[in-house]
């Protein structure tokens, strides 16, 4: 019937994707939901749970988002919006001032999603959250503990000089200037020596 067409399922996807660009997010979010239920076997039912997520997002309805962030990781097990998934709901859970779930959340980004682009954003997540539900240490260790799991990550010279600015913006002094000296001894031709030369200094 008309209902199952291959027309009516372009177009209830795009209608959805039209109210996301006319920044009508509430709207797209029940579009991408209404397309997910009505047609959940076709090519875009997984995109349109993530965009559902993404819109409440949008929208600034953090609450909703994470919900619909942690369903998607609940039912969604090979999307390859996994890694887009768990990295919001860590930036829902954040917004929420829930900043010890956030945390949580951003380093499953980091174990599960290794080679993702998002991993550096995450490390950061993990980072700023943890600093705001003052557990220092942690922040700090997360950079530390990928660059040992991961030594090939082109990120590990950036992260290294993360740690050490870190300890640094929060007086810990003695061990910055190790974490810099470590960071010109272990990456001795990277772009970011002047910026570990400046911090020892």
């Amino acid at each position: 019937g008309l209902v199952g067409s291959e027309m009516c399922i372009r177009d209830s996807y795009q209608w959805a994707v039209c109210l996301l660009k006319l920044e009508r997010f509430d709207e797209a979010a029940e579009a991408f939901t209404f397309h997910h239920d009505t047609y959940p076997e076709t090519e875009k039912a997984d995109d349109a749970a993530y965009m559902t997520a993404w819109a409440y997002f949008r929208a600034g309805r953090f609450d909703r988002a994470a919900e619909c962030y942690r369903h998607f990781l609940d039912t969604e097990s090979a999307s390859p919006y996994r890694a887009r998934a768990a990295y919001g709901l860590a930036d829902a859970l954040f917004n929420l001032e829930r900043y010890a779930e956030a945390t949580d959340a951003y380093e499953r980004v980091v174990n599960e999603f290794p080679d993702s682009p998002l991993v550096g954003d995450a490390i950061s997540g993990v980072q700023w959250s943890a600093i705001k539900s003052g557990n220092l240490e942690r922040a700090y260790g997360v950079a530390d503990r990928f660059a040992r799991l991961h030594p090939e990550s082109p990120l590990v010279d950036d992260l290294a000089l993360r740690v050490a600015d870190l300890l640094y913006n929060y007086e810990q002094f003695d061990r910055a200037a190790k974490a810099y000296a470590r960071l010109r001894e272990k990456f001795p031709h990277s772009d970011l020596i002047p910026a570990a030369m400046l911090g020892e200094g």
